[in-house]
């Protein structure tokens, strides 16, 4: 596998290459939820004011802007996984410098069904492990960090195998994600004084360049080493692990 200098140098040159096409995406899932965010909070005040300071309007009005603003926040949660579906997708096409399009973003929505039960089950088993303390909640954290990569380039694997594909190809490999992230540290407080302007135009498209990188190295590493096999990507039944 590539060292993290090689595969930060490779997704910056790529990334640098659709430049305009990656900060559009940065800004596609960036500025959607952020709009329903405060379209949600707009709701739920409009609702506070109608029953608390508007005695005379009427019940159901009141209801109808508490259930709207409810499922805005619905919408949002089911939203999010689906995004981040795309946007690994994009990203990761990025790195291989292939000429991805911004729809590409929205491609968790053609296997909506699929592609949100596996991230939801990766959430699920995070939110499990962490009651166990927050440590193996992190450590899982890792295992799973590339299920929402197989589910945006593998709309064959079923969402749960993607989870158990990520978890294997991950073995070995979590600590140089983390280092890999880790490195970003100085730019991300950067992003911060800068309020995320920061990130939407440069590091937000190069960091998740570099995470894609990893996803492509890991991937091709795992099948190398027979860890997963490319037929385990087409959708194939899985092999039972050996423990």
């Amino acid at each position: 596998m590539k060292k993290r200098a090689e595969i930060k140098h490779i997704s910056q040159m790529s990334f640098s290459r659709q430049y305009a096409r990656a900060v559009l995406v940065a800004l596609i899932v960036s500025i959607i939820p952020f709009f329903m965010m405060w379209a949600g909070t707009i709701l739920t005040v409009a609702a506070m004011y109608q029953s608390v300071f508007i005695f005379q309007a009427s019940l159901l009005r009141t209801v109808a802007v508490a259930i709207s603003s409810v499922a805005l926040g619905i919408i949002m949660f089911l939203m999010q996984p689906i995004l981040a579906v795309g946007n690994a997708g994009f990203f990761a096409s990025v790195y291989e410098e292939k000429k991805t399009g911004i729809a590409r973003v929205l491609s968790g929505f053609q296997n909506f069904g699929n592609a949100l039960g596996g991230m939801l089950w990766m959430i699920l088993w995070i939110f499990l492990w962490s009651i166990l303390f927050i440590i193996p909640g992190i450590v899982k954290s890792y295992s799973y960090a590339m299920t929402p990569y197989i589910l945006a380039e593998c709309p064959n694997v079923y969402g749960p195998d993607a989870v158990e594909i990520s978890k294997r190809m991950m073995h070995g490999y979590k600590a140089k994600l983390f280092l890999a992230q880790l490195s970003f540290i100085g730019w991300m407080l950067l992003c911060i004084l800068t309020l995320g302007i920061l990130w939407i135009f440069y590091v937000g498209p190069y960091y998740n360049t570099v995470m894609g990188g990893y996803y492509k190295e890991i991937k091709r590493a795992a099948i190398e080493s027979g860890v997963v096999t490319q037929e385990e990507f087409d959708g194939a039944e899985l092999r039972p692990t050996e423990n």
